[in-house]
């Protein structure tokens, strides 16, 4: 700092970076005479990164990650680094952010998405200042056919259409199993998939003879759909000339 001419003091910022004590020494020439002076300053407080205990979150679907400082970020900024307890679960993107200088929050908020249906906690940390934790829990999408009841002829063939609600699927898609009650009456394949970011497909269903059956479709910790698809017999016209 500079002393201005004829003046007696000069305003010296001090910023508190972390709670403790440190001491401040100012050291001036006067006339080849060196003089100093010394200050202790106490930092009350704990620097913190606040976050929310807990953040909802859905399958396959992008959400804001709130972070804030409990003071002004310091002079140049403030880098936030952003680990994810579980990645098959949450991922958090960007890996770190940078509060400006004078902020609390960054320009743009971190963001989460579901990976997996669970939770997963993410820990935002800083160089001085106590951590941020907070959950993040990632809800179950629903699971439901589309028309049921669903008729075909015997020897024919349609497709019923699985509709996901609440949720999309995943970065890596979902794979779904399905079920026939009695595939003598009503076929369908043994697995189907949505792809990445979907909320629906279609699920082919062949009539194998007449009668009825329970279409049942699975996936890991989502409920079951099942849809009845009923199978009629071929209807006969008979002309006479």
């Amino acid at each position: 700092v500079s002393c201005p001419p004829s003046a007696t003091s000069v305003m010296v910022p001090v910023t508190g970076i972390a709670g403790g004590a440190a001491v401040i020494t100012a050291q001036a020439t006067v006339v080849n005479f060196p003089v100093t002076a010394t200050a202790a300053v106490n930092v009350t407080g704990t620097l913190a990164i606040i976050v929310a205990s807990n953040t909802p979150g859905k399958l396959g679907q992008t959400t804001a990650f709130a972070i804030t400082l409990s003071a002004p970020a310091p002079v140049g900024g403030l880098t936030v680094t952003l680990i994810s307890s579980d990645t098959s679960m949450v991922i958090v993107t960007p890996a770190s952010v940078v509060i400006p200088q004078g902020a609390t929050t960054p320009t743009t908020q971190p963001q989460v998405t579901g990976a997996g249906i669970g939770s997963a906690t993410i820990t935002a940390a800083a160089t001085g200042y106590q951590p941020g934790t907070g959950t993040v829990t990632i809800s179950a999408p629903t699971m439901a056919f589309s028309g049921s009841p669903f008729a075909i002829p015997a020897g024919g063939s349609g497709n019923l259409a699985l509709i996901l609600t609440a949720g999309q699927a995943p970065a890596g898609g979902l794979p779904v199993s399905l079920t026939s009650s009695d595939p003598g009456k009503a076929a369908v394949p043994k697995t189907v998939s949505f792809a990445a970011g979907a909320t629906s497909l279609t699920v082919p269903v062949t009539g194998v003879a007449a009668g009825s059956a329970t279409t049942t479709a699975s996936a890991p910790n989502i409920a079951n759909a099942a849809a009845t698809v009923n199978v009629n017999l071929p209807t006969v016209t008979i002309s006479y000339f």
